[in-house]
């Protein structure tokens, strides 16, 4: 986000770094296994053309209680100082991918620069 995306290309891996981490995350995956989830996220423009086939499953709030999604997109989906948590998942929260605005935004991302 920010300035790591504006310079992505002097704070990107390696790719042999890449594969480091890719092993300690199998690794843990192995040893937490029936204790937790060891999940590796991919690029956000992916991840959120991965998610548009499920329902979601996260919600993020942030310090002054605005409720989104995810980190990364611009859309918030609540408040919670205004609305009960319950509230907002069930009204905006578990479909929030079938939003129109949010459909056209995941859409117009074509490389990890556009967001």
């Amino acid at each position: 986000m920010g300035w790591a995306v504006k310079n992505s290309e002097k704070i990107s891996l390696t790719e042999e770094e890449c594969r480091k981490v890719y092993k300690v995350c199998e690794k843990k995956a192995r040893e937490y296994s029936g204790k937790m989830a060891v999940v590796l996220s991919t690029e956000e423009a992916m991840g959120l053309r991965i998610r548009l086939a499920e329902p979601n499953g996260v919600m993020l709030i942030r310090p002054n209680g605005d409720v989104k999604f995810d980190c990364v997109s611009p859309f918030k989906i609540g408040n919670v100082k205004n609305n009960k948590l319950k509230e907002i998942w069930n009204l905006k929260g578990k479909h929030v991918y079938k939003n129109k605005e949010l459909l056209a935004y995941i859409r117009s991302i074509r490389k990890s620069t556009d967001y």
